[in-house]
């Protein structure tokens, strides 16, 4: 997975459900230094954290689509509006 697309993903997830680092992280067993440090594009997480950050978005209703430009699409069902 692209460093730069994931910390993209993640910091727009969050937006879109209006949660902080920090609930992010306790929502996914990572450290909110953690979080920082992939939205900051300063680490690609293991697979095991990337899974379950996906996983967590995913049970909050967000999916996301790879584009053919490098980009993304986050689907947001109206229900998280």
């Amino acid at each position: 997975m692209n460093l730069v697309r994931f910390a993209a993903e993640v910091r727009a997830a969050r937006a879109v459900l209006g949660w902080s680092q920090t609930k992010l992280a306790r929502r996914t067993t990572v450290t909110q230094r953690a979080i920082y440090r992939i939205e900051k594009g300063v680490v690609l997480p293991r697979e095991k954290t990337k899974s379950n950050i996906l996983k967590t978005f995913s049970d909050a209703g967000l999916r996301f689509e790879l584009q053919a430009n490098g980009g993304f699409k986050m689907i947001v069902p109206r229900r998280v509006l």
